[in-house]
């Protein structure tokens, strides 16, 4: 599992408040904490040194899981990816170009941005977003002070829908969540719509455990 921190946040930030490090040890499965080149990721129209500079996180990405597998045990149908905010945006775009790597992700507090997305195979992927949101807007527009342009929580649902072939019913499978059925080769689309909660939403009022959801949906999902 790799878990990704927000723009201007840190690995040790994210490693300390996202709840994937109790989760890893209570399921016993590997995370890293990978720091962003000036504490950013570069998701294609954002954020900071990370985009300026042109880094190439999706090879980083690549190249970490390989190092990892090669000197731990490593189940190469179960890597997942995760992260908030800027690095929720990386999850997607993981998603999109490297789904022969990765199994499934979970994008906390950012939206699908990735243009085009043509990912490998279908993959699962769950978002979970605070509805009172201001920083990254549940309904999508232009965003923050850069002013780029998402395309919001429900946008993001139906553009998954679109990339995965689903064409069953949307149907409520958690509190506070909704998944699409009929997807193709089995994957699941889910978007998670938190009630008062802003950016920040690992820790919520609702008690809505990102790492537990997530999880229980990684764990259906290996790579075929």
């Amino acid at each position: 599992m790799l878990d990704f921190h927000g723009n201007t946040s840190s690995a040790a930030q994210e490693q300390s408040g996202s709840g994937w490090q109790q989760k890893a040890d209570a399921e016993r499965f590997l995370v890293l904490f990978p720091d962003g080149v000036g504490n950013a990721w570069n998701v294609g129209n954002c954020c900071g040194q990370a985009l300026n500079d042109k880094v190439d996180d999706i090879g980083f990405a690549r190249a970490l899981v390989k190092e990892v597998s090669a000197s731990a045990c490593v189940d190469p149908k179960r890597v997942y990816a995760t992260g908030i905010s800027n690095g929720a945006g990386l999850a997607h775009r993981l998603a999109c170009e490297a789904a022969d790597v990765f199994a499934a992700i979970a994008a906390a507090s950012a939206d699908l941005v990735t243009d085009p997305c043509t990912p490998a195979r279908p993959i699962s992927e769950l978002s979970v977003r605070g509805e009172s949101d201001t920083l990254v807007a549940y309904a999508g527009g232009n965003t923050g002070s850069t002013g780029w342009y998402s395309p919001g929580a429900k946008g993001t649902l139906e553009l998954w829908k679109k990339i995965d072939g689903c064409t069953g019913p949307l149907q409520k499978s958690l509190e506070y969540c909704e998944t699409y059925t009929g997807c193709t080769a089995g994957v699941e689309v889910t978007l998670c719509s938190l009630p008062e909660v802003g950016h920040i939403l690992y820790d919520n009022a609702l008690d809505f455990d990102v790492p537990k959801q997530a999880w229980e949906m990684f764990k259906r999902q290996p790579l075929p």
